[in-house]
C-alpha cells in the first residue's frame, strides 16, 4: 500500500499563525497551548474557535477550575473576533468545575464524553487543563492523569474533533508531564518586559505531519486579537526582500523620517542592509506594511529608560 493519507489543514483565523504552523492546524489533531498566566493562551484558542466554528461545524469550550466562565466571557467580548451571536449556536461553553471538585478525572471524562457525543463538535477546547492536576492527585487509585490524557486523546481523535488543551506550564515540565508526549502539536507562548514594554513571543515546539517555522515569533495582542509577526517576513519574501531590508525601506520612505538609524551587529547584517538604500516601495507595498504595523502604533521606550537619559548634565 503506497497511497498516503492526506492531512487537511485548518485555517486558524489568526494573522500570521498559519505560516508559522506550516500551513495551519492539522485536522483531528490533539494540541497543547502552553505558557505562563497572561501570555495570551485563552485569547489565542478563542480566536481560532470563533474563526472556525460554523453551525455545521460547532465548537465546545470546556472551562475547569480556572477563571470563572462569566468573567472570562466578559473580557473576551472586548475583542473584535468575539461574536456573541454565535454563542450557544455554533459555540457552546461548558463548565466542568463541579465534576473536577466532586468526582475527579472520572467524572470530568464522563462529562466531556457526554457533551461531545451529544454535540458532535469539530473543535474541542479544555481550559485550563492544568487545573485538573489537583483532581488527579486525589484519585485514590482511580483514573490517573496519564490514562486520562490518553483516553481523552483517543476518544476525541476517534470522534474526528480537533482539540486544544490550554495549560499554565513551565518549559522544565516537558520531560515529566504525560500531555507533552501524547500531544500532536505543542505551541508555547512567552511574555517578558523589555524597557517597560511587553514583549510576547511564541514557539511551535512540535506539529506532527508538517514543518513549522522554527524559532521564536513575536506577536501582539490588540483589539483585533492576536497578530503574529511572521506576516511581515512573509510579505518581504513575496516582494523579494529580506525582512530587514523591507523594514529599513519602509522606515526610510516615511514622510517624517529623514534617515533611519539601525545598529548592525555583524558584517552580514550590514551587507544585508546596504541594498535598502537603493530600494523604494510602491504604494501597494507601503500600504501593506502600514496595515501590519500602523505608523506611530509602536513606540520604543529606549529613550525613557536608557541610563544616559538619567545622567544629570554638567553645567558649563
Amino acid at each position: 500500500m503506497t497511497d498516503k493519507v492526506p492531512i487537511r489543514r485548518l485555517a486558524t483565523g489568526v494573522p500570521g499563525l498559519d505560516a508559522v504552523l506550516g500551513g495551519g492546524v492539522p485536522e483531528f489533531s490533539f494540541n497543547l497551548i502552553a505558557g505562563t498566566p497572561g501570555a495570551g493562551k485563552t485569547t489565542l484558542v478563542q480566536q481560532i474557535m470563533f474563526a472556525s466554528a460554523r453551525p455545521e461545524r460547532t465548537a465546545l469550550f470546556f472551562t475547569v477550575l480556572g477563571e470563572p466562565p462569566l468573567k472570562m466571557l466578559r473580557y473576551q467580548q472586548q475583542f473584535e473576533f468575539f461574536d456573541l451571536a454565535n454563542v450557544n449556536e455554533s459555540v457552546r461553553f461548558v463548565n466542568l468545575g463541579q465534576e473536577a471538585r466532586d468526582g475527579g478525572l472520572d467524572e470530568v471524562l464522563k462529562r466531556i464524553v457526554q457533551e461531545v457525543e451529544t454535540a458532535s463538535p469539530a473543535i474541542v477546547i479544555v481550559d485550563s487543563f492544568r487545573s485538573l492536576i489537583p483532581a488527579a492527585q486525589q484519585q485514590n487509585g482511580r483514573l490517573d492523569l496519564q490514562q486520562f490524557v490518553q483516553d481523552l486523546g483517543m476518544r476525541l481523535t476517534g470522534w474526528q474533533a480537533t482539540t486544544f488543551l490550554v495549560g499554565e506550564f513551565q518549559p522544565a515540565e516537558t520531560e515529566h508531564h504525560p500531555i507533552f508526549t501524547v500531544a500532536d502539536g505543542l505551541v508555547w507562548l512567552y511574555q517578558s518586559i523589555d524597557c517597560n514594554s511587553m514583549v510576547r513571543k511564541m514557539q511551535v515546539m512540535k506539529m506532527r505531519g508538517q514543518a513549522p517555522i522554527p524559532g521564536l515569533h513575536t506577536f501582539r495582542i490588540t483589539e483585533r486579537g492576536i497578530q503574529v509577526g511572521a506576516r511581515f517576513a512573509a510579505l518581504a519574501q513575496r516582494r523579494g526582500k529580506t525582512p530587514g531590508q523591507l523594514a529599513l525601506v519602509w522606515c526610510k520612505d516615511q514622510p517624517a523620517i529623514t534617515a533611519p538609524i539601525f545598529g548592525p551587529r555583524t558584517m552580514a547584517h550590514l551587507q544585508d542592509a546596504l541594498p535598502a538604500l537603493e530600494m523604494s516601495l510602491s504604494d501597494e507595498e507601503r500600504a501593506a506594511c502600514d496595515d501590519l504595523v500602523p505608523p506611530g502604533g509602536t513606540v520604543a521606550n529606549f529613550h525613557n529608560t536608557a541610563a544616559w537619559m538619567k545622567t544629570p548634565l554638567r553645567s558649563a
